[in-house]
């Protein structure tokens, strides 16, 4: 069993909305019914709902959504939190045909036209859905999804 672990308030609740506002082009509201939370001694930050307390649920092992692993600009967001939050960004998004979604889900880099990229990480979608972020860097896309979340096509699933 996991052990317990207290959260704080992080310390900076405008951290992470500036950093979407500016890396993404998220609007500064788009978190306004959100609080970001850290574990105590750790450097992940959490999102949940303002009227959320972790305080009053006791022995928790995690709180809400995790956002990044640390604090920008040198943390990652994670996928999930860009699946939820992506659907705002007009900046730094890739659109996948599904060729290039292929060598995605296969974690092969991709070769991108990227006049609208900055470098570094980015929303990844295909047609309507965002599958989470990615990572733009000398030209190429990379898969940045943890490897236990890696999607199989339709009809390359493994026989049994």
């Amino acid at each position: 069993m996991r052990n317990c672990v207290e959260f704080s308030l992080h310390e900076n609740q405008a951290l992470i909305p500036e950093w979407c506002h500016w890396h993404f082009g998220m609007s500064l509201t788009t978190f306004n019914d959100y609080r970001f939370w850290q574990k105590i001694g750790r450097t992940e930050i959490w999102i949940a709902p303002k009227d959320n307390e972790p305080f009053a649920l006791g022995c928790l092992v995690s709180f809400g959504m995790l956002v990044m692993r640390r604090d920008p600009p040198r943390g990652k967001p994670t996928s999930i939190f860009l699946q939820r939050f992506g659907s705002n960004a007009n900046r730094n998004i890739v659109h996948l045909n599904d060729e290039q979604l292929a060598h995605y889900v296969r974690r092969e880099a991709i070769e991108i036209e990227a006049s609208q990229l900055s470098y570094g990480d980015c929303v990844v979608a295909h047609g309507r859905q965002i599958l989470g972020c990615g990572r733009y860097e000398d030209g190429h896309l990379r898969n940045a999804w943890p490897k236990h979340a890696t999607a199989v096509l339709p009809g390359q699933a493994p026989m049994v």
